[in-house]
């Protein structure tokens, strides 16, 4: 142990509070006493522990750089057929904007795109046309008829068809004229095909002239069966064979009382039943 300089104040102090002890009185205030030297501790004192190491740890960062994966093919077909597969990334969510939000693809969870529904277009409505054919009674009277046609459509998909008819019939050599106005309900079985069966029923009057001296009045109902051939959207012909019965409603002049105008005249009091057949050509508007 070294002892410096400041060391010594203390013990200075010790020495002066014990000085005065070895003081037995007055008398003895000539004597001087001195205390002289000094006093060396030399050494090193030293305490030994435990070392604490504070050591900071900076946190390990990860960085996650992503990766895009592309997966791209394609199959090719000669004769213009293209088959392709590409997977890439999504469009953006939908967006929220002022006109509401947009349409979204359906791979987002709870986000529904309506099916694409395929319309098929409305076929036209309004067709005129023409018609010609031949008329024969149960009696063996035979004669040609022509007629004007008149369709309307009553349904989108045009499966029920109403027809409107003006027909004029010449039997026996003009001998016999029947003048007929009617219509038929026709329902079409394909009608967006090109070749278009259809079964009808119809109804109507029919006037019949004898050579001017004699005159009837005739109501039929007629049942038959068609097709029709779509030569365009807009042009078609068709080919139908109906069966009917008529009846008369009231008489007027003289009935004929010679051999031909009688065996072709209509039954006075009972059915007169018939068939016709006929060619006919539709335009639609």
């Amino acid at each position: 142990m070294i002892l410096r300089p400041r060391s010594l104040l203390p013990l200075a102090a010790a020495a002066a509070l014990v000085a005065p002890l070895f003081v037995s009185s007055p008398a003895d205030a000539g004597v001087r006493i001195h205390i002289g030297g000094g006093v060396r501790v030399s050494g090193h004192v030293r305490v030994g522990g435990p070392r604490v190491h504070a050591r900071v740890h900076r946190p390990h960062v990860v960085r996650y750089h992503p990766r895009r994966l592309r997966i791209g093919g394609s199959i090719y077909f000669g004769g213009g057929a293209y088959f392709g597969t590409r997977f890439a990334e999504p469009p953006p969510p939908p967006c929220d904007c002022d006109g509401g939000p947009s349409m979204a693809p359906a791979y987002y969870p709870g986000v529904q795109t309506p099916a694409a529904v395929y319309v098929a277009p409305a076929l036209p409505r309004f067709g005129l046309g023409v018609a010609a054919g031949q008329l024969e009674t149960k009696g063996g009277v035979a004669g040609s008829d022509l007629a004007l046609l008149a369709h309307l459509r009553l349904t989108r998909s045009g499966s029920l068809e109403l027809e409107g008819e003006v027909a004029k019939t010449a039997l026996q050599d003009s001998t016999r004229i029947d003048r007929r106005i009617g219509g038929a309900l026709i329902w079409n079985l394909t009608p967006r095909n090109r070749l278009v069966p259809y079964l009808l029923g119809g109804m109507g009057v029919t006037q019949v002239d004898m050579a001017d001296d004699w005159t009837t009045d005739q109501k039929y109902g007629e049942l038959g069966v068609g097709l029709t051939y779509k030569v365009s959207p807009r042009l078609q012909i068709g080919a139908d064979f109906r069966a009917g019965s008529r009846t008369d409603i009231e008489h007027r002049g003289r009935m004929p009382t010679d051999g031909l105008a009688r065996e072709i005249a209509p039954p006075a009091n009972e059915p007169e039943q018939y068939t016709r057949g006929r060619l006919s050509a539709m335009l639609y508007f």
